[in-house]
């Protein structure tokens, strides 16, 4: 039920555990095992983590988001308008746009992600954006 500005990860609640899911996109489901989980983001966020971790910058009006799963050699960021985790974790967590807002993630949870409302922009992002 939460909108989201940057991005949003899903991993496991300790950090030295394996974050294990089921990823859904475009009716296409892979299950992954590791250490760095899911990390989804927004146009607007790409310029913070995903960035960091290789992930491309976005248009600021793309509709799409990016993802890319975490500590997997060789996974390249991928873009879907949605995706589907089912949580494969007994103490799964979500985080929203960084570790305030964060929610439980069981062992067959289910987390739908989609692209939803546009973001307006006020004063001149792009201007900002070249200081990168």
């Amino acid at each position: 039920p939460e909108l989201v500005l940057n991005d949003v990860l899903f991993a496991h609640a300790s950090p030295a555990a394996n974050t294990r899911f089921m990823l859904e996109v475009a009716g296409k489901q892979q299950t992954y095992r590791g250490s760095g989980g899911l990390l989804v983001c927004t146009a607007a966020g790409s310029t913070a983590w995903m960035w960091q971790i290789d992930g491309e910058i976005m248009a600021l009006d793309s509709e799409q988001m990016q993802y890319k799963v975490r500590d997997v050699r060789g996974e390249e960021a991928q873009y879907a308008d949605e995706l589907w985790v089912n949580s494969h974790c007994r103490e799964g967590k979500l985080y929203i746009d960084g570790e305030h807002l964060q929610y439980d993630l069981s062992l067959d949870q289910m987390l739908e992600i989609r692209s939803g409302m546009p973001l307006t922009v006020i004063g001149d992002l792009k201007k900002k954006r070249a200081g990168l």
